[in-house]
């Protein structure tokens, strides 16, 4: 009998918190991976969820790797602000995520809660900037 493949899900944020990670105990069917950067306060490590903390963007890389994922769930762009009104802080992790699905010919995808464009939201100047940074998304 030819054993059927599992099929690995690596998820990867920049902060985790429990009531976001605990339903993945029960994903049955496939192998989940929740990669993170830091936690919120509320974060207490849990056995049976499979996690792995990152320290940096090549840290991360290094860890994807290892795990090999068949698809890749990542946070939303427009996420953070910085001091000049522009999501900046999740380009690096993003980098990393489109990189590696681009090398490894895997997919990944993001959850989007935020309902405005970016123009919307942004303003004219920095919606337009935002668009150009996150166009090959």
């Amino acid at each position: 009998m030819i054993a059927k493949k599992v099929l690995k899900l690596a998820i990867v944020s920049e902060r985790i918190r429990n009531h976001f990670n605990d339903p993945l105990r029960y994903f049955s069917k496939i192998k989940v991976k929740h990669f993170y950067q830091n936690t919120y306060a509320d974060f207490i490590l849990n056995s049976k969820i499979n996690t792995s903390q990152f320290i940096n963007e090549s840290d991360l890389e290094k860890k994807l790797t290892q795990f090999r994922p068949d698809i890749i769930q990542t946070y939303e762009p427009y996420y953070g602000y910085s001091k000049i009104r522009l999501p900046l802080r999740p380009l690096g992790i993003l980098n990393v995520v489109y990189n590696y699905c681009q090398k490894n010919k895997i997919p990944y995808y993001f959850n989007a809660l935020e309902t405005n464009e970016p123009i919307i939201k942004y303003g004219k100047i920095a919606g337009k900037i935002i668009f150009w940074m996150y166009r090959h998304i």
